[in-house]
């Protein structure tokens, strides 16, 4: 009786083994796809126009779905939020301007969810702060590469010399 527990167990214990391990690295692979995702958009935040930005923001319906089984959805608490956050800053961008003060806010909160359900804690006033500060420095970064510069040189471009300055002064 006790030689075929021995044999279930010498049998048993390499499989479960191995299911632990495939489901570890599901997990970490799933993790690493969402920390992607949030490390571009904090690193194109700026420049909302960016394909690579565009493609993260595109993904989050994907990599935040949560799990299904016999047909049903199952998302836990934090996709949940991130999905809503981003539901609401779709919603409003297809009906407003990019630039707008509320689609930063919409922006912001995003970010926030995206941090939260990575374990970052972000203050919403960080984030909604860092992305107006680099949003306005889009035009002195603009001017200060060769391309802008030489299209202000050459009399394409108007420069407001008072902001540019203002603009430095601040970064400095």
């Amino acid at each position: 009786m006790f030689e075929w527990l021995i044999v279930a167990a010498l049998v048993a214990g390499p499989l479960a083994a191995v299911m632990v391990q495939m489901i570890v690295a599901a997990h970490r692979e799933k993790h690493g796809r969402r920390l992607q995702i949030f490390r571009v958009l904090m690193a194109t935040r700026n420049d909302r126009d960016n394909g690579e930005h565009l493609r993260a923001l595109n993904m989050i319906d994907v990599e935040y779905y949560g799990r299904h089984f016999c047909g049903l959805r199952f998302q836990r608490r934090r996709e949940k939020k991130v999905v809503e956050a981003w539901g609401r800053y779709q919603d409003y961008l297809t009906q407003q301007s990019r630039k707008d003060a509320a689609a930063e806010d919409l922006f912001a909160d995003l970010l926030q969810c995206l941090a939260e359900s990575l374990g970052y804690i972000f203050d919403r006033a960080y984030l909604r702060q860092s992305v107006q500060r680099t949003g306005n420095s889009q035009l002195l970064d603009q001017l200060l590469n060769k391309e802008g510069l030489a299209r202000a040189l050459a009399g394409d471009r108007t420069v407001d010399v008072v902001k540019v300055l203002g603009k430095l002064s601040g970064r400095l």
